[in-house]
């Protein structure tokens, strides 16, 4: 007979239904500033599971930063993204401090930080946000000119499991150690970041990293420095450290990965990786030199601009995948110049711009990126150092305002190949007129 006390699992799920739906008919979005005028106050009037949604706009003063979470499963989101939302410290607090216990649950999202500083004394570290004790997801954030006078310049996390996805760390610094960020005693997951042109005064410029199980995947370093060891990153102590499909490049000084410490404890392993061109060595310390080991190259990476901190990839770059062997995607963009006049992503410059070419020196091509500030005719040419023109990229072509890429093979107009030595490349452009130097190898 079919009755309902032989339905014990239908019951189950009829309960489990009508609670999932109480949970969810509970959950408030609580809107900042019409519901609520600072962030914090709309989450001290929030309960676990409701969502803060920050329109967008610039939030500063009492309220809007050291913004505190009270260990509650919340989210805290930018409404239209971190391009639209902003937390300026103006240089007072810092933007989060997360330490009562918050987990994964606990979601920031979509906020850029500015000019956060970090502290002094017992709750120093973290410029943008501090994180002990505690287990959060940070994802779609842009840190920004954060300082600390200790750890973590971006970010400080300590004795948690946070979670850190497509979060961009740029011009920040530490006094001590990790001028991006510093990790300490966690399981962390980071993916997707993007750390470039942060420094600081020891370890780590970019991300320090001690006694830690960490996993870095898809993370792009660029143009990071130190003034002792890890211009990229610097690992110490015990702890596993894997490092799968990054880029490291370019740090001005200290070297691009360090690990500091040996232990039969320690394990750091890397996977499809291009480590290249760092200043004081690529691999440092008690690493050896990975390259050709399990698919990981030293090769420049081809960066739209990486002097913008625009880290998408040219396409010829060796770390797309179908340009490398391992047939992924190395660093945290895909393709974002295109082989002829694409528009890149990036905000349309102030002024007429012309980026150094990549690669430099070449062979066989190199990318030429030029950004315009309004729509205008342009002349693109190449000169030999006698000053006799050897190859015309664009003639009187009309483009849009915004960021454009051209390449050269080192042919003449003709076809003939040239010989190798040093050219010029012009732009001219609304009157105006920029000059870049390259060098052919072959």
């Amino acid at each position: 007979m079919d009755t309902w006390s032989q339905r014990g699992p239908v019951r189950v799920l009829i309960a489990l239904a009508i609670a999932f739906t109480a949970a969810t008919a509970s959950a408030a979005r609580i809107h900042v500033p019409s519901d609520y005028t600072t962030v914090q106050a709309a989450i001290d009037a929030a309960i676990p599971g409701d969502t803060v949604l920050a329109a967008p706009g610039i939030y500063t003063g009492p309220g809007n930063r050291d913004i505190q979470l009270r260990g509650m499963a919340v989210s805290v989101i930018g409404d239209g993204g971190s391009a639209s939302e902003f937390l300026d410290c103006l240089g007072v607090g810092r933007g989060f401090c997360i330490h009562e216990g918050e987990t994964t649950a606990t979601l920031i999202q979509g906020l850029t930080l500015l000019d956060g500083y970090g502290g002094s004394g017992g709750t120093a570290g973290g410029g943008g946000v501090r994180i002990y004790g505690a287990s959060p997801t940070l994802r779609d954030l842009q840190i920004e000119d954060c300082v600390s006078s200790s750890w973590g310049g971006g970010i400080h996390a300590h004795d948690g499991a946070p979670i850190f996805e497509d979060v961009m760390i740029t011009g920040c610094g530490a006094s001590v150690n990790g001028g991006g960020m510093s990790i300490l005693f966690c399981t962390a997951d980071l993916r997707g970041l993007v750390i470039h042109d942060n420094h600081a005064s020891h370890d780590g410029g970019v991300i320090y990293i001690e006694d830690c199980t960490a996993r870095l995947e898809q993370v792009a370093v660029a143009q990071n420095g130190c003034e002792v060891w890890g211009g990229g990153i610097a690992i110490w102590d015990e702890g596993s450290v894997d490092i799968v499909n990054c880029i490291i490049a370019y740090a001005t000084e200290g070297g691009g990965i360090l690990q500091a410490t040996y232990s039969t404890l320690a394990e750091v392993t890397f996977t499809c990786c291009d480590v290249f061109d760092n200043a004081g060595g690529d691999y440092c310390g008690y690493l050896s030199n990975q390259t050709g080991v399990n698919g990981n190259i030293s090769a420049y990476p081809l960066f739209c601009d990486l002097q913008d901190g625009d880290l998408g990839l040219h396409e010829g770059s060796p770390c797309l995948p179908e340009n490398n062997d391992c047939g992924l995607l190395m660093g945290a963009y895909g393709q974002g110049c295109e082989h002829l006049t694409g528009v890149t992503e990036k905000a349309t410059p102030a002024a007429l711009r012309l980026a150094a070419n990549y690669p430099n020196p070449f062979n066989p091509e190199t990318a030429i990126r030029f950004g315009l500030p309004a729509y205008a005719a342009v002349d693109l040419e190449i000169f030999d150092v006698a000053g006799r023109r050897v190859a015309t990229l664009l003639a009187g072509e009309a483009l849009p305002a915004g960021w454009h890429v051209m390449t050269w093979q080192g042919r003449e107009d003709v076809g003939r190949a040239l010989a190798s030595g040093v050219y010029l490349y012009r732009l001219r452009a609304d009157g105006q007129a920029r000059v870049g130097k390259m060098t052919l190898l072959k």
